[in-house]
């Protein structure tokens, strides 16, 4: 593993790139800049869990609608994450 690791790093060097020619280089970075927004678009592309905000606005504050005041539904929505 850690020879792979390291010839992959190796062939990001400035040294490299500059024994390969530009043309070499710019394909290397525009498929290295595809495999990372890939990656990244992957991650985005997943919805996240649905739940009534309300609801947990409500077990946020212990069931007293009352006590819904401007920002406990995005304060519990925060609390989501914990």
């Amino acid at each position: 593993m850690k020879q792979w690791w390291k010839k992959f790093i190796s062939a990001f060097s400035f040294s490299n790139f500059r024994e390969k020619g530009l043309l070499w280089s710019s394909i290397a970075a525009v498929v290295a800049i595809t495999i990372i927004f890939s990656i990244i678009g992957y991650f985005w592309n997943t919805e996240p869990v649905n739940f009534d905000v309300r609801d947990a606005a409500l077990q946020y504050t212990e069931g007293d609608s009352k006590a819904l005041v401007t920002g406990s539904i995005y304060t519990a929505r925060l609390g989501f994450f914990r």
